[in-house]
């Protein structure tokens, strides 16, 4: 009786491994600070990594500035961010860069073009002497 109850079988083996993890968890939610979990979890992330294979690199680096053409070109200085854009999808686009980084900071709020239009409209609906109502006071924010 004994030997078939410690006769090795795979219900046994899964339901002991169910049992070991679960005591794991357990353990971890009880004491989570250095719990075999968590050094487990850094353990595969270590292994992840070392098999890893090397990512392509270049010692290619280009800097990209703005000088006094630009400005002349594309007006004064700070830019919006939709040529700031531009900027970035020419260099990904066309030069196909793999990082972009900007040391710049941009401290203004977005000048809204859409509230500039709403405005434009608001003034031409006054100079046309139009009725405001409905729609177009709930288009206006009126």
């Amino acid at each position: 009786m004994l030997k078939r109850l410690f006769a090795l079988s795979g219900f046994k083996i899964a339901l002991a491994i169910t049992l070991f993890v679960m005591g794991l968890y357990l353990i971890n939610t009880i004491l989570p600070t250095g719990s075999f979990l968590n050094l487990m979890d850094k353990k595969w992330v270590d292994y992840i990594m070392r098999d890893r294979p090397t990512q392509p690199h270049s010692d290619v680096v280009a800097i990209a500035t703005i000088d006094h053409t630009a400005v002349l070109n594309y007006g004064r200085w700070p830019w919006p961010r939709s040529r700031m854009a531009e900027l970035v999808r020419a260099l990904n686009d066309y030069y196909q860069v793999n990082t972009i980084g900007f040391d710049a900071v941009f401290s203004e709020p977005v000048v809204d073009s859409a509230l500039r239009v709403t405005q434009q409209y608001q003034t031409l609906f006054a100079q046309l002497n139009l009725d405001t109502s409905g729609r177009a006071r709930d288009f206006l924010g009126a």
